[in-house]
């Protein structure tokens, strides 16, 4: 879709630079040199040069007339912000955008969907080096054995992306292992306050190029033990972020010995997004405190988990904050299953329950049992049958307000919402099955009568409308709902979706 998006631009593109070109005698058709350099600079964000295609992109305008190239070259920051590195039109053009951007702080960025391109030959090294004091910005994709031109000063750096690459099926290589003095070290680290890092090898966490950073993403491919920092390492390194706003950790860190490890406070956070193991997970949220205000968000690999630990990630989970004001979703990966977390912007606590081969019923009641219920407000469960009693734990939990419900889960739910009392979840306003099915199982009424579970939960929503508990919205997927039922629940203002699943 992108690729043809892409194509259609910069066909249209070119055909509207064609038509200027012809028009270019016409004064209504000559705009002054800042609203051309306004839109030249729109025009490099959408059609970039591409090597595949030959395509020289945005740089067509410096051939369309004289009037046109000279508004272009004679603004080097034009060309500061727009250099790809490697180039994909060659080294003569990489020299081009150097020199013309004189001595502007620069922007260098990865060519579109490079994963595999890197900076490699010498001239795109030797320009790198001459370059990198004043660089701005910096996107780059290289291999360990370059590590050397990154060990120099950099004293502009404000934002840096770095991918690092090795070869481990070459004998005897082992990932690589970034310096202290990268960038400049201890003498002359820059200011650095957006950093990425995406290595196979260990992270110089004592840099003082950590110091000032407002964003810090992680990324690790590969985990090898021998290299993975540990958990105090990493806390110790973000007690000396203070301004810190953004943390994104897709990494596994090791608890080194038995020994205590202090929690970190961190007062600026607003975002937190951990990539890891359950276990790691529950051991990182158990050791930091973050402002009520931050948005948490856990993508977690459930990977031999014990029950314990789960029941500690969701008390880490709630407790990490005190009183929560922004949403906590947990999702959590089994290798069988997704644990599916609620939809962005839910207030609280959002969690997800699933059953796995391993992890049985238990897993229900330990982690609603540890949860904070009465601030839950969102959960979704599927497919819980080894605990066919775990809605008795919602009990407390009065500000849910949205529940959905799979498989298994539908009758155990829909049966405690029939039987209980209209003060059972007294805030619930959505309900999401996702399995219509299973509402046309056979159900006891009070009075011995056997009906359908839809004909009671029918009923039973009737009853708590007037007791003033009134359902917003029932969403029921894979189901022909009787027509008398859905007649008498939209009657009663209750709004009702009905949808098929696309297998």
């Amino acid at each position: 879709m992108h690729s043809a998006i892409d194509s259609s631009s910069t066909s249209t593109t070119a055909a509207s630079l064609d038509a200027v070109e012809q028009n270019e005698q016409n004064p209504a058709a000559r705009p002054p040199p800042e609203v051309l350099l306004h839109i030249f600079s729109h025009l490099a964000t959408i059609d970039i040069p591409q090597r595949r295609a030959r395509s020289l992109g945005w740089l067509r305008v410096t051939h369309i007339c004289q009037r046109w190239r000279r508004v272009a070259l004679e603004d080097p920051s034009l060309w500061a912000g727009n250099i790809l590195c490697p180039c994909p039109l060659g080294d003569r053009w990489a020299d081009a955008f150097f020199s013309r951007s004189q001595a502007v702080p620069l922007t260098i960025t990865k060519p579109p969907g490079s994963f595999s391109m890197t900076i490699a030959t010498p001239r795109e090294i030797q320009l790198f080096r001459n370059n990198i004091a004043r660089m701005r910005v910096l996107h780059l994709s290289t291999y360990d054995n370059n590590i050397p031109i990154l060990c120099q000063s950099a004293p502009l750096l404000d934002t840096l992306d770095l991918t690092l690459h090795y070869s481990p099926g070459i004998p005897h290589s082992r990932p690589p292992t970034l310096p202290d003095d990268l960038l400049g070290g201890a003498t002359g680290a820059p200011a650095l306050r957006h950093l990425r890092l995406d290595t196979a090898g260990p992270l110089p966490w004592t840099s003082p190029l950590f110091a000032r950073l407002v964003s810090l993403n992680v990324v690790r491919r590969t985990n090898p033990p021998t290299s993975t920092a540990t958990l105090a390492a990493i806390l110790a390194a973000l007690d000396r972020m203070p301004a810190l706003e953004r943390l994104v950790l897709q990494t596994e860190p090791r608890r080194a010995g038995a020994a205590p490890i202090r929690p970190v406070a961190l007062p600026q956070l607003r975002s937190l997004a951990l990539n890891t193991s359950v276990a790691s997970g529950r051991h990182f949220l158990a050791h930091v405190v973050l402002p009520a205000n931050a948005r948490v968000q856990c993508n977690l690999e459930c990977r031999g988990t014990a029950d314990e630990d789960l029941a500690a990630l969701f008390r880490a989970a709630a407790e990490c904050r005190g009183t929560s004001a922004a949403p906590i979703s947990l999702r959590v990966s089994t290798d069988m299953i997704i644990w599916r977390s609620g939809p962005a912007g839910v207030p609280a606590i959002a969690l997800a329950l699933q059953k796995h081969t391993r992890l049985a019923g238990c897993v229900v009641a330990s982690a609603l049992a540890a949860l904070v219920s009465e601030h839950l407000e969102l959960i979704e469960v599927c497919s819980v049958s080894a605990d066919t009693e775990w809605p008795a734990h919602l009990r407390r939990a009065r500000a849910l307000r949205r529940v959905e419900v799979a498989r298994s889960a539908v009758p155990q739910f829909c049966t405690a919402l029939v039987r209980g009392p209209a003060s059972f979840l007294p805030a619930l306003s959505e309900l999401v099955i996702l399995d219509g099915a299973s509402l046309l199982v056979g159900h006891e009424d009070a009075d011995g009568t056997l009906c359908t579970l839809e004909s009671a939960l029918v009923a039973c929503l009737l009853r708590r409308a007037r007791a003033g508990s009134v359902l917003r919205m029932l969403e029921v997927a894979d189901s022909r709902m009787n027509e008398e039922c859905l007649r008498v629940l939209r009657e009663a203002g209750i709004e009702v979706r009905l949808r098929q699943i696309v297998r």
